[in-house]
């Protein structure tokens, strides 16, 4: 298998900060899929609970995750985010077949 990592990471969003949390979404995600290591990068949110996001990411090494979660956009959006979510859990994940 290559050394792609696959990531998910789940937002609660605590009622009444969705419009901000969006527009700061909506930011992350362009800056993001500039970077090069950077294979896709997807902003889903909750049929059934829309206050909850899942972001669906892969980077083409850990390497370049780790230089996305130093990237200016990355460490302002966790910033504006902290205190406007109620839950947030991430999978970093590998693909083995």
């Amino acid at each position: 298998m290559d050394d792609q990592l696959h990531i998910t990471a789940h937002y609660d969003i605590i009622p009444g900060h969705e419009r901000e949390i969006l527009t700061a979404f909506e930011k992350l995600a362009a800056e993001s899929r500039k970077e090069p290591g950077c294979v896709s990068y997807i902003l889903t949110q909750d049929v059934d609970n829309p206050q909850t996001y899942t972001v669906i990411e892969c980077w083409a090494s850990q390497e370049a995750f780790k230089a996305h979660t130093a990237m200016p956009h990355f460490v302002e959006f966790q910033a504006l985010a902290q205190g406007k979510r109620e839950n947030m859990k991430t999978y970093k994940l590998k693909q083995v077949i």
